[in-house]
């Protein structure tokens, strides 16, 4: 605001913390200054007293409309770590509809009378039923000695590998005493990491192989797949 001071010219005013009104650039002399006239215009007064509050004690002032700490509004997903989603799951199920991209490294199908299907549901192995499974059967001129396989990308993520191995309840062989032998085989060193001998009937379970440093895991079938055919139940990797 502006004030004319007693010396004639027309300058700029401050108040101090005593509440006097002090003229800047004044000629007057020290000591002088006038005080602030008070402004009694009650509808510029800032109110101090508290927000009111409704009868079910929330208050109806303003507030912050983010959740507060501690609220126990935890909106953050499974698996989040300082804000940043995983980006693997702690396990994967190998078989069925929601193996990732990429891990299914050997196509499903028929491939010189071998056929392979990743996604065979209700897999029967003796007594025991799995939600799914992998599958391993020759369906054209078939011999004694076919093979079959199932590649696994894993690129040296998981440590644990997990499987019920054994011959398919569903197999159409009238000899049911002939046997089917199964090798886990890490393909980039050849190494065969487990090599089971498979019967009608029995499952053979194979729990916390490791498989850590395993780029491409390969399960391996051989025998009469014609009449016996090559189960795995629920195959699973773990980190």
């Amino acid at each position: 605001m502006f004030t004319m001071a007693g010396c004639g010219d027309t300058i700029n005013q401050t108040t101090g913390r005593d509440g006097k009104v002090c003229l800047e650039d004044s000629s007057c002399p020290e000591g002088e200054a006038t005080d602030k006239p008070r402004d009694n215009n009650p509808a510029e007064e800032v109110s101090s007293s508290p927000p009111s509050e409704s009868p079910s004690g929330e208050e109806t002032g303003s507030q912050d409309s983010g959740t507060s700490e501690g609220s126990g509004d935890d909106t953050g997903q499974i698996g989040d770590v300082g804000g940043e989603e995983l980006s693997e799951p702690i396990s994967v199920l190998l078989s069925g509809s929601r193996v990732p991209d990429g891990m299914q490294a050997s196509a499903n199908g028929n491939t010189g009378g071998t056929d392979t299907d990743w996604n065979a549901e209700d897999v029967t192995i003796g007594s025991e039923t799995f939600d799914s499974g992998f599958i391993a059967q020759c369906t054209l001129v078939c011999r004694d000695d076919e093979d079959a396989y199932f590649d696994i990308k894993l690129s040296g993520k998981y440590s644990r590998f997990d499987g019920s191995f054994g011959i398919s309840a569903d197999s159409d062989g009238d000899d049911k005493t002939e046997t089917l032998t199964v090798k886990v085989i890490n393909q980039g060193t050849n190494r065969v990491l487990r090599s089971l001998t498979l019967q009608y009937g029995k499952v053979v379970p194979l729990k916390n192989l490791d498989v850590s440093k395993v780029g491409m895991l390969r399960i391996h079938f051989f025998g009469p797949l014609g009449g016996m055919h090559g189960a795995v139940g629920e195959p699973t990797v773990r980190q």
